[in-house]
């Protein structure tokens, strides 16, 4: 049985936002990583308009 997020992440939803994921700007960690939670504050109201 799949996961319930995961089975609604392949629903072709797709939002291209402006500017770049960077370590300055606090959406990567020092290895690259994304840091969910600032991705999730910086663009919160894309999110809504994806998840609503």
């Amino acid at each position: 049985m799949a996961h319930p997020a995961r089975a609604r992440a392949g629903d072709g939803r797709v939002r291209i936002v402006a500017g770049d994921f960077t370590e300055e700007r606090g959406l990567l960690t020092p290895s690259l990583k994304v840091k969910r939670r600032a991705v999730l504050e910086a663009y919160q109201e894309d999110v809504a308009l994806l998840h609503g």
